[in-house]
């Protein structure tokens, strides 16, 4: 039996969004469950973000860039891919090769930049549970 989600189905995947702005969280949660997928948890720091990821154990990871607390979301996503194997979509507004760069070596599987449109983000999604579910199991978690 494999883990491999059929191109084009969401149904069911169960999905943590880290995101800090309320507005977002909401379109995100709507734009995910629509497409399918169940929105296990929501949280607006990077404390927040490894805590549950760690126990809800989410097939996806949506993460913001940007988050409130000490951490933010490349600093979370370096933390939950030391623990578990798991795809994160970092979310940002910041264009950035240097920050792309640093998000690819924290081990996030994909980088969207927002603005956010339901097409394009699920597009996105499903682009990274295919490329995550098709990488050797070493090459999701990084070197702190």
């Amino acid at each position: 039996m494999t883990t491999q989600r059929a191109r084009n189905d969401l149904n069911g995947c169960r999905v943590l969004i880290c995101e800090d702005e309320a507005i977002l969280v909401m379109q995100l949660r709507k734009i995910v469950t629509h497409a399918g997928c169940q929105v296990v948890g929501e949280a607006t720091s990077g404390e927040d973000a490894i805590l549950l990821a760690n126990e809800l154990e989410p097939d996806l990871v949506l993460m913001d860039l940007t988050l409130l607390g000490d951490q933010n979301g490349i600093a979370a996503a370096r933390s939950i891919l030391s623990r578990r194997r798991v795809p994160i979509l970092m979310l940002t507004g910041i264009n950035d090769p240097e920050v792309i760069d640093a998000a690819e070596k924290a081990g996030v599987a994909g980088f969207f930049v927002k603005p956010v449109f339901a097409s394009q983000l699920i597009e996105a999604i499903q682009t990274v549970l295919d490329r995550f579910h098709t990488m050797p199991d070493e090459t999701h978690t990084s070197e702190a």
